[in-house]
């Protein structure tokens, strides 16, 4: 589908993209689920939006986004690629230019996210606009749970992901205002 397309759907999506039996790597399917919750809340007063969670998988995040006005998705980010200590979350709407290196990482992912944009640009299958919110993680062995960073990280990527997808009723929660937080 062609960014002019009229068959575009309107309704944003979420995709929560990790393994939650790998430490941090559930990171992102955590704040989907409470993305999920939220806007289940909200009800009929809070943003028109899908939530998924997907492992990361190139073309099933492609096949996910193809034809959406607004995608965004959240991931955790290996160390050494994050761009900040575990429980920082980083934002970065994704456009023509270079992805920002803290993107880079697989993660615990044989091809990560950063991979899937870079071929949905080379197959023009990018949506309209895509965000990326990522959490640095602490540990990513394969049993452990969310470390106490990235869990105390959770509310702020939470609250990047609500702010993307437009208003939303008062929760007593106000949306970050920054590109990147540290807990």
């Amino acid at each position: 589908m062609s960014p002019g397309d009229d068959r575009r759907d309107r309704r944003s999506l979420v995709i929560g993209v990790g393994n939650d039996a790998r430490g941090d790597d559930g990171a992102g399917l955590a704040v989907a689920g409470a993305v999920r919750a939220a806007l289940g809340a909200a009800g009929s007063g809070g943003p028109d939006a899908d939530v998924r969670e997907l492992d990361g998988e190139a073309a099933r995040l492609i096949e996910a986004w193809d034809g959406r006005a607004l995608v965004v998705v959240v991931d955790a980010a290996t160390p050494s690629a994050a761009g900040g200590p575990a429980g920082t979350v980083h934002r970065v709407e994704v456009g023509d230019e270079p992805l920002p290196a803290w993107v880079g990482g697989r993660g615990t992912h044989d091809v990560g996210v950063a991979d899937a944009i870079r071929l949905a640009r080379v197959l023009d299958r990018l949506p309209d606009r895509l965000v990326l919110v990522t959490v640095a993680g602490a540990s990513f062995a394969e049993g452990d749970g969310l470390s106490a960073e990235v869990a105390g990280a959770l509310p702020a990527a939470v609250d990047a992901v609500l702010a993307e997808l437009g208003p939303r009723p008062a929760e007593g929660r106000s949306p970050c205002a920054s590109t990147s937080s540290a807990r």
